[in-house]
């Protein structure tokens, strides 16, 4: 009964490490996807003027020379 309590093959210490094995197959079905997120941003990045440009522009606030932009406050 001791050894079912507490010991190295105990109940207790069964389920905790199921736990922890459902919690790691998670954050590695987590970490995979953003792998793949990041890699296909690589990709648009190295090939794709047009998103680079879509960057640019609305993340930095970057514009062409001579260009106006006009922002509409309010609605």
């Amino acid at each position: 009964m001791y050894s079912l309590m507490s010991g190295t093959y105990s109940i207790l210490r069964i389920v905790r490490l199921e736990f922890e094995r459902r919690s790691l197959v998670e954050t590695n079905r987590h970490l995979t996807v953003e792998l793949i997120e990041k890699d296909r941003l690589r990709q648009l990045l190295m090939s794709n003027s047009d998103f680079i440009e879509h960057i640019a522009r609305t993340r930095y606030r970057m514009v062409r020379p001579n260009e106006t932009i006009y922002r509409f406050r309010g609605q």
